[in-house]
């Protein structure tokens, strides 16, 4: 692993001239956050999204697991892992390593922010590396930072920020889980469970959603607590499409 490569793209996303420039990008990736995914489960969907865009059919079954254990929902695949293209792309905004093919669902580069609706502390580990986003650790930047002879005075009724979503720090693992097989692992600490929990089980009840997925085989499964609650497939053959819920056939389509 390349420890440097973390650092020194985080210095890079920390080098701004004026503390105005790094609150307004705060901003904007705020409202990028809240504005444009209107429903607190989209990051989910959007997760998804991208473990589809890292699978090729060649590899065959593409496979994800979602797990909600402790504070945590945890999403996991088997696509490609991240390549150091990848991270830069997953630290900005609309620059991803996608940008050239838009047949992928996620070419905008901007899916990944979906995540910081419903948490401020998102950890990724894939490729050999593992870091966090977290807002935690830049409360209070500026107050510690400010220069006067550079900044000039500080406006005391304006608050200056860090634009954390896309600032990645290097990590450890923040629960132990049975991660092999997967090549991208993302670690999304959570408040209520319950609530997350219902809206994932509503959306795994329907498997239809898997027929709009360019993956021809797809396996998904969701755990809780330990408990396997639901498992969810798709396959392809013989210009058939086959949706299965945990075993049982739900439905077949021509294509």
């Amino acid at each position: 692993m390349n420890h440097s490569f973390i650092r020194t793209l985080q210095k890079k996303r920390c080098d701004y001239n004026h503390p105005d420039q790094a609150t307004s990008q705060a901003n904007s990736l705020i409202l990028l956050s809240s504005g444009i995914y209107t429903e607190e489960e989209r990051f989910v969907f959007e997760l998804l999204q991208n473990a589809v865009d890292a699978h090729n059919d060649i590899q065959g079954v593409l496979n994800i697991k979602m797990i909600l254990e402790g504070d945590y929902f945890v999403f996991l695949h088997n696509g490609d892992a991240f390549t150091e293209r990848d991270i830069e792309g997953l630290c900005d905004v609309g620059n991803g390593n996608k940008m050239k093919d838009v047949k992928k669902i996620g070419y905008k580069g901007i899916g990944f922010k979906s995540v910081f609706m419903r948490s401020s502390h998102v950890t990724v580990e894939s490729g050999g590396y593992c870091f966090k986003f977290d807002k935690k650790h830049w409360d209070n930047y500026w107050d510690i930072h400010w220069n006067p002879e550079k900044y000039g005075l500080k406006d005391e009724d304006k608050k200056y920020s860090m634009p954390w979503q896309i600032i990645p720090i290097e990590a450890q693992t923040p629960i132990q889980i049975d991660s092999e097989g997967y090549n991208v692992v993302t670690y999304i600490q959570v408040g209520e469970k319950t609530n997350l929990e219902d809206k994932v089980s509503n959306l795994l009840s329907n498997s239809q959603f898997l027929l709009f997925l360019k993956s021809k085989n797809i396996r998904m499964e969701f755990i809780a607590d330990g408990l396997s609650k639901c498992i969810i497939e798709k396959s392809e053959n013989n210009g058939k499409v086959i949706l299965s819920v945990n075993g049982i056939e739900d439905s077949r389509w021509l294509i």
